[in-house]
């Protein structure tokens, strides 16, 4: 009977090493299999997670997140230099400039002058750029002694009047710009009293 019943359970042990055991093998390997399986997913989503966070840092990176008052310009950003300060212009003095058989009566819009036989205007404000110099247009106008009829055509011409003004001295420079003839060069005074001899 002993004998009889230990062979049952040697039978009964054996058959759970064999079978059993194989059960709990392929059970670790089924879990081997699942965590790796999950190692896998788990790296392939870390991978493309990254991808797109690099996708959408690399195209944000240009974006200036700061307030649109701090921002640099899109011509500084482009240029990565400062833009060259404008030439500084200013008006020229307003009053009278006096010479030798001219003078130069300058208003804040406009300009005009008498020679010993013609006269001219500068019909806009002369600016004057950090060195005093100007180059503008006007209009020459040539006279001749005694009356003028009332048919008579003036003598007008188109002209460019360029010039510098140093402190209180001002020498300029006319030329009529349709026969590129020079009317002269002036040198005035602010202030001084002009020295002029009409045509009669």
């Amino acid at each position: 009977m002993l004998i009889a019943f230990g062979r049952l359970w040697l039978l009964v042990a054996g058959s759970f090493c064999v079978f059993g055991g194989q059960s709990l093998f392929r059970a670790e390997i089924r879990k081997e299999v699942l965590a790796n399986t999950r190692a896998v997913i788990v790296s392939n989503i870390e991978s493309r997670t990254c991808s797109i966070a690099k996708k959408i840092w690399r195209s944000s990176a240009d974006f200036d997140f700061r307030p649109e008052g701090l921002k640099p310009s899109k011509s500084k950003a482009m240029s990565g230099a400062a833009l060259p300060l404008k030439k500084r212009v200013n008006s020229m003095k307003e009053g009278m400039w006096g010479g030798e058989h001219i003078v130069l009566w300058v208003y804040k819009t406009h300009a005009r002058l008498e020679y010993d036989c013609a006269h001219g205007t500068i019909d806009q404000p002369i600016k004057v750029d950090s060195k005093g110099r100007f180059d503008i247009t006007g209009t020459h106008v040539r006279e001749s002694g005694g009356p003028v009829a009332k048919d008579e055509r003036p003598d007008s011409h188109p002209a460019l009047y360029t010039g510098q003004v140093t402190g209180k001295k001002l020498v300029i420079t006319i030329t009529l710009t349709d026969t590129k003839e020079s009317v002269g060069t002036f040198t005035l005074e602010y202030g001084q009293k002009p020295s002029l001899f009409k045509c009669k």
